[in-house]
């Protein structure tokens, strides 16, 4: 019989759980629970000269978001430029505070809408729209060498 002792680290916000400190660290930097958090799908998307670069705090896209109705949701869209996991951290946390407010509080007919969202759905947009972009950037890198190769 073999008996080992490992350390395992939990995300705070998520508690999701990892054996190694960076790699936990740099989930926790980017999971879509935490308030605070880094989008790498915005950042792999978008160069730093992009006006896109980042996307707006989450707080912002949660207010956006509003009571949760299809207009929200389209603002919501608009306001993350697509991006679906921006999406999501913010539908998660308006999800999340309507179960609370029932949970805990015994309000049942509030004025906020449950959120659906589908991430297979969003995130065959997003891959779309990655492809043309990059296919743009490829055909400018080309005239570009192109012109310098002749």
């Amino acid at each position: 019989m073999r008996t080992r002792k490992v350390t395992v680290h939990y995300c705070d916000h998520c508690s999701k759980r990892m054996f190694q400190i960076p790699a936990m660290a740099k989930h926790e930097k980017h999971c879509t629970r935490n308030f605070d958090r880094e989008c790498r799908m915005c950042s792999f998307m978008y160069n730093e000269d992009s006006d896109m670069h980042a996307t707006k705090p989450l707080p912002e896209l949660i207010s956006i978001l509003g009571k949760g109705d299809d207009e929200g949701v389209e603002k919501l869209r608009e306001a993350a430029g697509g991006c679906p996991a921006c999406i999501m951290a913010a539908v998660n946390f308006h999800n999340r505070a309507i179960q609370e407010i029932t949970d805990h509080m015994g309000i049942s007919s509030l004025d906020l809408q449950w959120v659906y969202f589908d991430w297979k759905e969003e995130r065959k947009v997003w891959d779309a729209a990655v492809r043309e972009i990059f296919a743009e950037r490829h055909e400018e890198w080309m005239k570009m060498v192109g012109s310098t190769a002749a």
